[in-house]
């Protein structure tokens, strides 16, 4: 019986390798959501960078690949281990390319830019992706020989995989039902989808922290002009002034920022309400909390950063290295 093959590749999400790197399954997204309405538009380009030279395994697969995509599903998965949190997404795969996709309207533009560094032989047209389970993904795909692929062992991507078992990530009748899942989420009031428009800045730090002046304090005087000085903006909700429901317009900041930095001290229960929202849009936090102050036991594992409310310059110091 003929095998399904499918193909892994990895990429890498830290901001030394392109300011975008951290939103880039963000990115593809957004383009997926814009072309959403119409059958035919349907996709977004993913390039492969090479960063070694090296072109993985795949060319004399292309043509069968191609094939298999418009008969059935076909995957990309998309393994990133360079990352505090190694993760795994899937996308549905309609066709690989050779041919430079750089300024086709389907292509997020930050590609213009690495393009003049590195090398993207393949292009791979995506009609949807998700986030999946990282583990019990590499539990089900195997080798063409059929030994179970081993990440730490293989130093060449992209190749080609097959699942032990097959697993089906889409559903055929509803393409976009798990569009933008993790991106951009339902009210959680309503239940409705967002009708807000979000204007995304991938340079947008936002700011969650109790509305006391020692914190407050903190925020103007020493975390602010950190990002500032390294070109990020800041965006916290005693700023800014609106006419709308403020989780609304706390929800609107946080989809529209890159980043994130949350202050747990004290278990504020609006703080740890927004640090729930920030990682259901699936956002890169970074967590404060002021010496000698207890964490909530559900976050007493996650790494975060303390901090002397009386010594910034420590503090200071550290957020320049991690922005």
């Amino acid at each position: 019986m003929e095998r399904t093959k499918h193909i892994i590749l990895k990429w890498n999400e830290m901001p030394f390798f392109h300011e975008c790197a951290p939103d880039t399954i963000y990115q593809h997204v957004r383009i997926l959501k814009r072309f959403s309405k119409d059958v035919n538009e349907q996709y977004v380009w993913w390039g492969k960078v090479s960063v070694s030279g090296y072109l993985g395994e795949i060319d004399k697969h292309i043509a069968e690949i191609n094939e298999e995509a418009k008969k059935g599903e076909t995957y990309l998965y998309m393994y990133c281990p360079d990352s505090p949190q190694p993760t795994m997404h899937v996308g549905k795969l309609c066709e690989i390319s050779c041919e430079n996709q750089v300024l086709d309207k389907h292509t997020p533009e930050y590609y213009r830019e690495v393009a003049k560094e590195y090398n993207i032989p393949y292009w791979f047209k995506l009609s949807d992706i998700i986030k999946i389970p990282l583990y019990p993904t590499l539990a089900i795909l195997v080798t063409e020989v059929g030994k179970p692929f081993d990440p730490v062992k293989v130093n060449y991507y992209p190749m080609v995989v097959y699942q032990k078992k097959i697993h089906q990530y889409f559903k055929s009748d509803d393409m976009y039902e798990f569009l933008l899942g993790g991106y951009e989420m339902k009210c959680f009031k309503t239940g409705n989808e967002c009708s807000c428009t979000i204007n995304y800045n991938p340079k947008q730090v936002f700011i969650g922290c109790p509305f006391k002046p020692a914190f407050l304090n903190t925020v103007a005087f020493a975390i602010k002009p950190v990002l500032m000085e390294c070109g990020w903006s800041v965006w916290i909700a005693s700023d800014v002034v609106s006419n709308i429901d403020i989780m609304c317009k706390v929800c609107q900041a946080i989809q529209a920022s890159g980043r994130a930095i949350i202050d747990i001290t004290g278990w504020n229960p609006n703080v740890l309400l927004e640090l729930g929202l920030l990682y259901g849009n699936d956002k890169n936090v970074l967590i404060l909390k002021q010496k000698g102050g207890k964490s909530p036991i559900d976050l007493s594992g996650i790494e975060y950063l303390e901090y002397d409310p009386d010594d910034f310059a420590k503090l200071q110091r550290r957020l320049k290295e991690y922005f």
